[in-house]
């Protein structure tokens, strides 16, 4: 039989993510968190590519800004939102 231990281990294989990562339910700050996190700590075995809602007028249209401030708060909400779209503007 095939070894198949490690199947899907972050550390043996690459992974694309094809966007569209924010304001698509009501988690988008945990998708989007984990998936920089990823990134940080596997570098170049995490790929994220930018899709339309990583526009920061896209995403305010859809409700991630509305998101940031219903969780954190107007001040925080805001701030948050902000970097996160500096981040998709990278």
């Amino acid at each position: 039989p095939d070894d198949t231990s490690g199947e899907g281990d972050i550390k043996k294989i690459n992974y694309l993510f094809l966007g569209d990562y924010v304001d698509r339910g009501k988690f988008s700050l945990e998708v989007i968190t984990l998936l920089l996190a990823l990134k940080l700590q596997y570098g170049p075995r995490i790929t994220l590519l930018r899709g339309n809602h990583e526009a920061a007028d896209t995403n305010f249209i859809y409700g991630f800004q509305e998101e940031c401030i219903e969780r954190l708060g107007k001040e925080d909400g805001e701030l948050v939102w902000r970097e996160f779209n500096n981040v998709f503007e990278l």
